[in-house]
């Protein structure tokens, strides 16, 4: 029981996947689970809803609400703003200005703008005007919440316990960049939630006893034409997950033309789009983008900027993924493991990261991604990344003890807290990351101090200095921005409104709101909102989120069966088993 866990771990799991009887053992998603796995998006919401600021201010969401306006106000897709302020947008036909961001997240913003509009009758003529932009604000709460339940019932699907599959969820929604994303309206969340869609219904299509289907194939595309609509280089996750829709033989050439069809419409909606707004099909508008957006499309195509990019998205202190998200330090490990018993998952798991990871390492575009949180470029696939972890879920196994055939209870016990307590280490580290960019709008109040120093003033600085912040807040961990946001919270200015005109909602959607905390609630008390009713707000969302988690763990406890009576869980035998085969239970399905 020393330091060679991790040896033995390996070389246990790889005997275990020799044996088709052990190719899972657990009957995958039940209805247990889905009610589990739904409680716990519904706390995750109420506990992002405390954290989310109520506004659009990053430029990106600015230019997508802007089309989503457009859309309810007058019918089109043009951006207009209000005289004296910067349009978000970048010139087309028609003297318009037009987002060069895909329509998807546009058109889902739709109906929470519409709820906003709605609810206008009901607060003081004073809230109205940024009453939708508010309501808007809360779509990318949605789809963290919506990601981490589906993110549960994959790690089922993948062999995870009920419990370690919660705790993956939490750890991604509270102990990865995903919180701090869902209080921004970055288009990464909707994309994260649409790959995490397509893997989940491919594998539960794959791992059905009756069969494949047509139908989850169809939906499958429908989630990956979205992606495609919301960023256009998701394109480049089809052929690893078509491969993986090719792996069942019956009624493939059916499957994958339903799979493929929502894709060819997405591709020739978006091409329509394109050729309206700007002249070509192939033209998204970053042909017209600003002199630093197309700095950041044409990066410097060789290896050593290849591996600078790298070096950027995984490991660098102000940007790495393994910095902003801890728990994937243990990714290797579960990828090894999850390779000796899930061969075809494991492969697309890791195509799929690896081709996000690449194409955004100075391939298609330079790897920054702005001035973001963490890897933005990287935050589709983190959920595909925590998946790899699944094998340190399955307490009771070889893989997760690393004990080979002994099943000493007591020693599967103590073996067994070992990556528990590794993974619940390294989810604290995570989520005291995540705290100062939750209070304070991070990582821009931090980079807008710093940019004084490199004398980057105005509206349009010079582009060497504007390389030269960045590359020392990425490559010098002093100047991390963790850290920065840790030290910012020690101000007291951070924590009271440096003008009334800040929090006035006349301009709060126009520019970034530094008090602290960065929230839709502070912010409406700063507006001169009562304190009771708000209070009372954040009071049931706080229970709300108590009592979802409390009921997920209940229904999904394990029960002590009574004396005389057959566990089910201890019953059952997977169709593919010897023992079942024996019984003439069940046919084989098909396997790596």
């Amino acid at each position: 029981m020393s330091g060679s866990w991790l040896p033995r771990t390996v070389a246990a799991s790889a005997r275990e996947a020799a044996s088709p009887a052990d190719v899972t053992e657990t009957p995958g998603v039940t209805g247990r689970v889905v009610l589990a796995a739904l409680l716990l998006g519904l706390g995750v919401l109420a506990v992002l809803l405390l954290a989310a600021p109520g506004v659009i201010d990053v430029a990106d969401g600015q230019s997508m609400f802007g089309v989503t306006r457009a859309i309810v106000e007058r019918g089109d897709v043009a951006i207009q703003v209000a005289p004296g302020y910067t349009n978000p947008g970048v010139p087309g036909l028609h003297e318009q200005f037009y987002s060069k961001y895909g329509p998807a997240q546009s058109l889902l913003a739709v109906s929470f703008y519409l709820l906003g509009r709605a609810l206008e009758p009901l607060v003081p003529g004073f809230y109205r005007p940024e009453l939708p932009n508010m309501a808007a604000s809360a779509l990318p709460v949605l789809v963290t919440a919506a990601t981490t339940a589906l993110l549960v019932l994959c790690a089922v699907e993948l062999g995870a316990a009920v419990w370690g599959a919660l705790g993956l969820g939490l750890i991604y929604a509270l102990a990865t960049p995903a919180p701090v994303y869902a209080t921004q309206w970055f288009s990464e969340p909707l994309t994260a939630l649409l790959a995490l869609a397509v893997f989940y219904l491919l594998l539960r299509d794959r791992r059905d006893r009756r069969g494949p289907t047509v139908w989850r194939p169809l939906l499958a595309g429908v989630a990956l034409g979205l992606a495609v609509a919301t960023r256009v280089e998701t394109a480049l996750f089809v052929p690893p997950f078509l491969l993986y829709a090719l792996l069942p033989a019956r009624r493939r050439a059916v499957r994958v033309a339903a799979f493929a069809l929502p894709l060819a419409v997405t591709l020739a909606c978006l091409g329509l789009y394109d050729a309206v707004r700007f002249g070509s099909p192939l033209d998204s508008g970053y042909v017209n983008a600003s002199a630093w957006d197309q700095h950041d499309l044409h990066p410097e195509h060789s290896l050593p900027s290849l591996l600078d990019g790298l070096y950027g998205l995984l490991l660098s202190p102000g940007k790495g993924l393994l910095e902003y998200a801890p728990v994937t330090l243990l990714a290797p490990v579960g990828a090894v493991l999850l390779w000796a018993r899930r061969r075809a998952e494991t492969a697309l798991l890791l195509g799929v990261i690896g081709i996000d990871t690449v194409a955004h390492a100075n391939v298609l575009i330079r790897w920054l991604g702005g001035w973001s949180w963490g890897p933005r470029f990287l935050i589709p696939v983190v959920p595909l990344v925590l998946l790899l972890l699944v094998p340190l879920l399955r307490p009771g196994s070889a893989a997760w003890t690393g004990l080979s055939g002994r099943r000493d209870h007591g020693m599967v016990r103590a073996a067994s807290w070992r990556p528990s307590l590794l993974l619940a280490a390294l989810a604290v580290v995570g989520l005291l990351v995540q705290l100062p960019a939750l209070v304070v709008h991070e990582p821009h109040i931090y980079i807008y101090d710093l940019k004084p120093v490199y004398g980057v003033v105005g509206s349009n600085p010079p582009i060497s200095r504007m390389l030269r912040l960045e590359n020392d807040y990425v490559h010098d961990p002093a100047l991390s921005p963790i850290l920065g946001s840790w030290r910012l919270l020690g101000d007291k200015n951070t924590w009271t409104p440096a003008t009334a005109q800040a929090v006035d909602p006349a301009n709060v959607a126009q520019k970034s709101e530094t008090v602290a905390p960065h929230t839709w609630w502070r912010l409406l008390y700063l507006q001169g909102a009562p304190a009771g009713p708000l209070y009372a707000a954040c009071a049931l969302l706080a229970i709300l989120a108590l009592a979802c988690l409390a009921g997920a763990l209940s229904i999904t406890r394990p029960k002590t069966p009574r004396q005389g009576s057959v566990d089910a869980r201890a019953s059952y035998r997977p169709p593919w088993s010897a023992a079942s085969r024996e019984a003439g239970g069940g046919r084989r399905v098909a396997t790596d």
